[in-house]
């Protein structure tokens, strides 16, 4: 079984809300429960903050950190005062490159993505 490591996983999670007990499903079989902890999401402590965080693609969410990770990282001034998903930043990115009109524009969009 590979493991998994800090720069195997992309998602970050500093709060203890998000993956609380309370999310936990409580009527499940052993067979399910023991899939259940061997795919449940970890959480990830990432331990660079400010710049160097946002700099490390592996790590940097964009827009998608929330309130209290901004300010636990580091980052809170760094980046714009607005908070967007994950979801909602691939449907703005999908939706301009359908607005592209010839390859090339949409490579060069890509490309300044990475």
């Amino acid at each position: 079984m590979k493991m998994l490591t800090c720069s195997t996983i992309r998602t970050i999670c500093t709060t203890t809300v998000s993956f609380s007990d309370s999310a936990v499903p409580q009527e499940m079989s052993e067979q399910e429960m023991a899939l259940y902890k061997l795919y449940r999401p970890e959480r990830v402590t990432p331990k660079k903050r400010g710049t160097d965080l946002l700099n490390d693609s592996r790590i940097n969410k964009g827009m998608a950190f929330s309130l209290f990770e901004r300010q636990y990282l580091g980052i809170h001034g760094l980046l714009p005062p607005a908070f967007m998903t994950e979801e909602q930043q691939a449907y703005r990115i999908i939706s301009q490159l359908r607005q592209q009109p010839n390859d090339l524009a949409r490579y060069i969009q890509l490309d300044g993505l990475q």
